[in-house]
């Protein structure tokens, strides 16, 4: 499997001044790899970026894997009575860390080409903004 990685910060972004809690993005990119990533014929490319948004951090994560559908497909010969639990308690961290309970913490955004095919999934997550003084 080839894969390439693109990792971008917004130049606005002081990444020194911003507090990530940790293992909070890592569940999405394994995903991406794991399900979507894997399963190409073709090299993989994930793209991480952070940008600024009023009070919040916006991590996206965004992968030309086979998409959502086809990896649910493909999930069916996984192990019986594996249930994957990462992303789930990522997103109620998020969801707990947020101010505001009426605006996603996570959004995920299922990608087509021009022909309606699958190309990916683009996960966007949005962190409260935690200054280090």
């Amino acid at each position: 499997m080839s894969l390439t990685s693109i990792l971008s910060v917004d130049a606005d972004l002081d990444a020194d001044e911003i507090f990530l809690p940790s293992m909070l993005i890592q569940p999405y990119i394994e995903n991406a790899v794991i399900h979507g990533i894997s399963h190409l014929n073709a090299p993989g490319k994930i793209d991480v970026s952070f940008s600024l948004k009023n009070d919040h951090l916006l991590c996206t994560v965004e992968d030309n894997g086979v998409g959502r559908k086809k990896a649910a497909e493909l999930s069916v010969n996984r192990k019986e009575g594996h249930v994957s639990v990462g992303m789930q308690v990522t997103a109620q961290r998020l969801q707990t860390l947020s101010s505001d309970n009426h605006k996603p913490a996570v959004t995920i955004v299922d990608l087509y080409d021009e022909q309606g095919h699958a190309s990916g999934t683009r996960v966007i997550l949005c962190i409260p903004v935690k200054t280090q003084f």
